[in-house]
C-alpha cells in the first residue's frame, strides 16, 4: 500500500482520469467464446500499484490513553511471566509454545503502529489472548497451574456481564452515533457470551494438556478483555451525554420498518437468479462473476437479515437491513448497467485499470457520506472488494494466468466495490430518514 493516498478527487482529476460512470468494457458483440485477449503482466502489475486507500477504524466514544495503557500492560505482564524458549522437552509442544509467544509479541508490535485507538485495543486483544495462552502453558508445564484454576477465572467475567446488562439503557442525543456504540456494545457482549460458551462446549482436555490449559486460560482471556472494553465503551459513552433520551423503542421501530422494506424486495432464488432476464451471452465477461458475487452476496444478507431479530439486538437488527438495504441497491444498479450491455469481456488492461479508479473514487464519495459513524465503515468494506481484485490480479499474474477470465474475475472485484460505494449516500439517507421518523413519532 502506498505512502501517499493516490484516490483523492483532486489527483485522479488533476491526471485526467476521470471519475464518471462510462462504458469502459467490450459490449457484447457475438465474438468468439474464447476471446483473443492478451494482458500484459507489468500492466496488470501497474493496476494493483495503484493501491488503496487506508481507512482507519474508528468509533465515536474517546478512548482514553489510561485504558489503552492498562489493556497493554496486562499483555505485557502475562507475557512477562513466560520465558521466549522453556525448556519443554515435547518437540511438539514446544514448536507450539513457540508460535503462541510469537503472535503475541506481533500483536504488541501491530498494537503499537496502529492508526486508531480503537485499532490498537484490538490488536491488545490479540496480544492478551495468546499471552494468557502462554502464561498458563508455562505455568501448567511447572505445575503451578490446573486446567481447574483457569475454567475458574471465568466467573469474574460472567459477573462483569451481568452486570453491564443490569444497567444497559439503549439511550443517547445522536442517533446516528447511538446507534453505532450500541451496535457495538451488542457486538462486544455476544462475542464475550459467546466465547465463554466455547470453553464449555470444547472443554476436553486434549493430547497434550498443558497446550489445552493454555488454550482453555487465551479463550477466558478473550472473553474478559470483551467484557472490559464494552463496559468501559458503554461507561464512556454515558458519561459523555449532555441530553440523553431513551431510543430502545426508536431503534425497534426503525428495525422493523427496514426489515421489512429490505427483505420483500429479496429476490427468490428458485426464479430469479442471478443469470435470468439476460440474452447476452455472458461467458468470460465481467458481467458473469459480478452478478454471480453480487446474488451470493445478497442471498446471504436476505437470510441474516430474516433471522436478525430473533438472534441479534436491535441496533444491531438496524444496521444489518440497512446493509441489506445498500446491497439490492448496488445489485440493481449491476443488473441495469448490464441490461445495458456494460461489463463485457475486458479487451485490455485498459478497462481494468479505468473499473478500479472509479471504484477508488466512487469509495471516497461513500466515505464522506454521512452519518459518518456508518459510511466510513462501509467504505472500508468496499475498499476491502478492491483489494480482493488487486489480490487476484497478482494471483493471476504470479501464476502465469492472464487469461479473460482471471481478469474478467478481478474487475468484477472493483466493479462490486464501485457499486456499493455509488448507492452508499441513498441507503444512508433511507437509514436516516426511518431513524428520524421513528424518533418523531416517539415523540408524539
Amino acid at each position: 500500500m502506498s505512502d501517499v493516498d493516490p484516490t483523492r478527487r483532486s489527483v485522479l482529476l488533476a491526471a485526467g482520469l476521470g471519475v464518471g460512470i462510462s462504458a469502459v468494457f467490450a459490449l457484447d458483440d457475438g465474438r468468439p467464446a474464447e476471446p483473443d485477449v492478451s494482458y500484459g503482466g507489468d500492466a496488470l502489475r501497474g493496476v494493483v500499484d495503484i493501491g488503496t486507500p487506508t481507512i482507519p477504524r474508528t468509533f465515536p466514544v474517546e478512548i482514553g490513553a489510561d485504558h489503552v495503557a492498562a489493556n497493554r500492560n496486562r499483555a505485557r505482564s502475562l507475557l512477562a511471566s513466560a520465558p521466549e524458549t522453556p525448556d519443554i522437552p515435547n518437540e511438539a509442544a514446544a514448536r507450539e509454545y513457540t508460535e503462541r509467544y510469537e503472535e503475541a509479541v506481533e500483536a504488541l508490535e501491530r498494537a503499537h503502529d496502529a492508526q486508531s485507538p480503537y485499532e490498537r485495543l484490538d490488536d491488545l486483544q490479540s496480544a492478551r489472548w495468546y499471552a494468557a495462552d502462554v502464561s498458563a502453558v508455562y505455568a501448567a508445564f511447572e505445575g503451578e497451574v490446573t486446567r481447574e484454576d483457569v475454567l475458574a477465572r471465568r466467573e469474574p467475567v460472567r459477573e462483569r456481564l451481568a452486570g453491564l446488562r443490569d444497567r444497559w439503557r439503549y439511550v443517547g442525543d445522536d442517533l446516528a452515533v447511538a446507534l453505532s456504540v450500541h451496535r457495538e456494545l451488542e457486538s462486544r457482549v455476544d462475542y464475550a457470551e459467546r466465547t465463554l460458551e466455547r470453553v464449555e462446549r470444547d472443554g476436553r482436555p486434549d493430547e497434550n494438556h498443558v497446550l489445552h490449559v493454555g488454550s482453555i486460560a487465551g479463550t477466558v482471556e478473550l472473553a474478559r478483555t470483551a467484557a472490559e472494553n464494552a463496559t468501559y465503551y458503554y461507561d464512556r459513552f454515558v458519561e459523555g451525554l449532555a441530553a440523553p433520551r431513551p431510543l430502545g423503542g426508536v431503534f425497534d421501530r426503525t428495525a422493523r420498518v427496514l426489515v421489512a422494506d429490505a427483505t420483500a424486495q429479496c429476490p427468490d432464488p428458485r426464479s430469479d437468479g442471478w443469470e435470468s432476464r439476460f440474452d447476452r451471452d455472458l461467458a468470460h465477461t465481467v458481467a458473469r462473476p459480478l452478478l454471480r458475487g453480487a446474488f451470493s452476496e445478497v442471498e446471504w444478507r436476505c437470510r441474516d437479515a430474516d433471522e436478525a431479530r430473533e438472534r441479534q439486538g436491535v441496533a444491531t437488527t438496524v444496521l444489518t437491513a440497512a446493509t441489506l438495504d445498500r446491497d439490492l441497491r448496488a445489485l440493481d444498479r449491476v443488473r441495469r448497467a448490464v441490461d445495458r450491455g456494460r461489463y463485457g469481456v475486458p479487451r485490455s488492461v485498459d478497462p481494468v485499470r479505468r473499473e478500479k479508479l472509479d471504484a477508488l473514487a466512487a469509495v471516497e464519495t461513500a466515505r464522506d457520506a454521512a452519518p459518518e459513524s456508518v459510511a466510513s465503515g462501509w467504505a472500508r468494506g468496499a475498499v476491502g472488494d478492491v483489494q480482493f481484485g488487486d489480490r487476484e490480479l497478482t494471483s493471476a499474474v504470479e501464476h502465469d494466468r492472464l487469461d479473460a477470465d482471471q481478469v474478467a474475475e478481478a474487475t468484477a472485484s472493483y466493479a462490486w466495490g464501485r457499486a456499493r460505494s455509488e448507492v452508499t449516500p441513498g441507503a444512508l439517507s433511507r437509514l436516516t430518514g426511518v431513524l428520524d421518523a421513528a424518533a418523531t413519532d416517539a415523540e408524539r
